[in-house]
């Protein structure tokens, strides 16, 4: 898949910034990457906090039948 994000939204960019991140920096590249890929043109404005609520059911597991990326 080819997307250009140029900019993030200040929502967004306060959402990162307020999370805690208790994991790794894969759990941000986690996040991070799912926002894109839900994101429509060039501007990061996925509401994170309700993909941090996907990932935390999931037990921060992001593919496969049980991961957060599933519909």
């Amino acid at each position: 898949m080819r997307k250009t994000i140029h900019w993030i939204s200040s929502s967004a960019l306060k959402a990162l910034e307020r999370y805690d991140w208790p994991g790794n920096i894969r759990e941000l590249q986690n996040v991070i990457e799912r926002a894109v890929v839900l994101s429509t043109g060039s501007v990061l404005q996925v509401p994170l906090d309700s993909l941090i609520e996907a990932l935390k059911r999931a037990g921060w597991v992001v593919g496969g039948t049980r991961g957060g990326a599933q519909p």
